[in-house]
């Protein structure tokens, strides 16, 4: 049986069964302490609120409730109330993937970064490319640049693509790429 973690997710996947434990020396449960947790952003708001178990705090999250959560990056807020009291324990950012199951059409699922990098990789496959050659990503638009300014933000793309494939690889148990292993003697 798996092991509940005991620290928050940086991502959920929409539509799966989340849980975790946190232990709070300062604000137990027993003691009074209720944790809860805000998700935010321009758009949406998610409370979720942990139950005692001892003196732990327990989040589970339902598959049928995370289904109903919106994809997109969040700022996950951890408050711990007792009567009037509350404390801001903790903020970090929380990405919520789509819920592929509940796809009923094809989903883009590439990174703005990508985009951007096929986009470019495209123009300089064929500069007559009008469509490649104009195109706009979160209100960044690419209009015939030079071919010096196109090749150096083709090779800032191939970085930050290459930056979210290693932090996606080590997010799913994969090796870091980077570290290098050494090893003495005979």
């Amino acid at each position: 049986m798996a092991t509940t973690p005991t620290t928050e997710p940086t991502s959920l996947q929409a539509g799966d069964s989340v849980t975790w434990r946190r232990q709070l020396p300062d604000y137990p449960a027993n003691d009074g302490w209720q944790l809860g947790y805000r998700l935010i952003n321009a758009q949406t708001r998610i409370d979720i609120v942990a139950t005692a178990d001892g003196a732990d705090h327990l989040v589970i999250i339902s598959a049928a409730t995370s289904a109903l959560y919106a994809p997109g990056e969040y700022t996950m807020v951890a408050q711990v109330t007792r009567s009037t009291d509350r404390h801001t324990i903790g903020f970090w950012a929380v990405t919520i993937k789509p819920d592929w199951a509940a796809a009923t059409t094809g989903q883009d699922t590439r990174t703005s970064a990508r985009k951007a990098l096929e986009a470019v990789k495209a123009y300089l496959e064929d500069a007559n490319n009008i469509k490649a050659a104009e195109y706009e990503i979160a209100g960044r638009q690419l209009r015939r640049y030079s071919l010096a300014e196109v090749w150096a933000h083709r090779d800032r793309l191939v970085l930050e693509v290459s930056r979210e494939e290693a932090a996606s690889g080590i997010a799913t148990g994969l090796p870091s790429k980077t570290r290098v292993y050494v090893r003495f003697g005979q």
